[in-house]
């Protein structure tokens, strides 16, 4: 599947957005902490498995959200409804805030297919978003509205043309109204690891400030986009990233160009079963050396500090799992995709016989390394050239149940 770019403009003013999947190269968790999650690192790319946005301006206040190729719920309850609603009260468009902002299972599952422990011991009415901490987001993020010019680049506040709505200035107590209609084509499936919902929300975020010409500031992005996942900033970022924390803390990374061949099973793994399973596991998580610094565009570093839990029991003040020096940038994948682990996999076997099952039929038949993407239940298996994932593809069996495809890095 072939990158695409991020926006295409529209005849008539309205902007279709690509939103991408992600893969996690590798997933290294911890042991759980007092707080009910566990501290991860993990290195993630976005590929050339998109979603497909359509958003189309009104000037009656209105969002309304339709979706194919998939059940998305009740919009309100939608990740991408939500981002389009917070964006608008944010900067004070839109009807003025009543009811709060849906949210459903089908988000929360999409969030945390990261690799986030769903298991907090606290947990909040779900009519607020919430970040990855169970902690009300919105309310943490949410600043007063009317300040915002919109309009041009040079905060004139005329009117925007196909933009399709009214702007005020800052000394105006009227309350501009603009809505949208959220046309949203699911090629991502929920329920694999690859993070769908959370890049539709980032999509709908950007878009949107294209399509609405509010300019808001990139920091100011991202911290709505944490207001509605802890993952959902990942999509507003670079092609790959370390995630660090509980999925919160991004740092770009380059990767060496690659090529992977995906298989998403026509079944899905329960993330809250999932991460059960790794707590019960006995031991310890693994310790692989640290390689990968914040501040290197290669991956090359000192060995860092390795984050640990206060959690009582044997794996108390255990360092989290780790990698081995790695530089991601200068050498192709055959060079360390042996070398990298996703953490919660024996987790996902125990979990689900047929990923398991899966996942040795892939591994006899690919003659390479073969992971599990967050906690499942899409794997894949990297390659260095598409020539190379082709060739691999073709040894899979014909017959494999689900959906097989070959994607590239997302160059954005």
């Amino acid at each position: 599947m072939a990158p695409r770019p991020r926006y295409q403009q529209l005849p008539g003013g309205g902007i279709c957005v690509a939103a991408p999947a992600k893969i996690n190269l590798d997933l290294l968790v911890g042991p759980r902490r007092a707080d009910g999650y566990h501290p991860l690192d993990s290195i993630v790319a976005k590929v050339s498995l998109y979603d497909e946005i359509t958003l189309t301006s009104r000037d009656d206040g209105q969002i309304t959200l339709a979706c194919g190729n998939a059940d998305c719920g009740p919009a309100e309850m939608n990740l991408a409804y939500r981002a389009a609603q917070l964006l608008a009260r944010d900067v004070g468009l839109g009807p003025e805030p009543g009811c709060g902002v849906g949210g459903g299972s089908e988000n929360v599952y999409e969030n945390r297919s990261m690799g986030v422990s769903p298991m907090s011991p606290t947990d909040v009415s779900p009519v607020e978003p919430r970040d990855q901490h169970g902690r009300d987001g919105l309310a943490t993020h949410r600043r007063a509205a009317g300040g915002q010019v919109l309009g041009t680049p040079n905060g004139d506040a005329r009117a925007t043309g196909n933009a399709g709505f009214h702007t005020r200035s800052k000394s105006s107590n009227a309350r501009a109204t603009v809505g949208v209609d959220i046309a949203l084509v699911k090629h991502i499936p929920p329920g694999k690891g690859l993070g769908g919902g959370s890049s539709d929300a980032a999509a709908v975020l950007a878009g949107l400030d294209q399509l609405w010409r509010i300019a808001t500031p990139p920091g100011r992005l991202a911290e709505l986009a944490a207001a509605l996942g802890s993952d959902v900033p990942l999509f507003l970022g670079p092609p790959a990233a370390r995630m660090t924390g509980r999925g919160e803390k991004l740092h770009p990374l380059a990767v060496h160009s690659f090529a992977a061949v995906l298989h998403m099973p026509d079944f899905t793994c329960a993330t809250a079963d999932v991460y059960r399973a790794f707590d019960s596991l006995p031991g310890a998580p693994t310790g692989r050396g640290m390689g990968v610094s914040p501040m290197s565009p290669t991956g090359v570093s000192p060995v860092e500090p390795a984050e640990t839990s206060d959690q009582q029991g044997p794996r108390a003040g255990r360092p989290m799992a780790t990698r081995e020096q790695i530089d991601f940038a200068a050498t192709p994948p055959s060079e360390w995709r042996a070398r990298l682990a996703n953490d919660l996999t024996a987790a996902a076997e125990a979990v689900s016989e047929q990923l398991r099952q899966t996942l040795e039929i892939l591994r006899a038949c690919a003659a390479a390394p073969v992971s599990i993407t967050g906690s499942g239940s899409a794997m894949f298996i990297i390659c260095d050239s598409l020539a190379e994932a082709q060739a691999v593809a073709r040894r899979l069996p014909p017959d494999l149940p689900g959906r097989t495809v070959i994607v590239l890095p997302n160059p954005w």
